[in-house]
């Protein structure tokens, strides 16, 4: 399995949901969606609840 590193910082004016789980190094990045509306989904591949 391949790994990417990325060490420049996240852009200040962009966001993005992170699952708690992949935050705290619990699980490992799984699933990432950039939608329609710009937005970043950073998940574990769990549920996922958008409002």
């Amino acid at each position: 399995m391949s790994e990417v590193v990325r060490r420049v910082p996240f852009p200040s004016e962009l966001g993005a949901v992170v699952q708690r789980t992949v935050l705290s190094g619990e699980f490992p990045v799984l699933v990432v969606i950039h939608d329609d509306d710009d937005d970043w989904l950073i998940g574990d591949a769990g549920s996922v609840c958008l409002a």
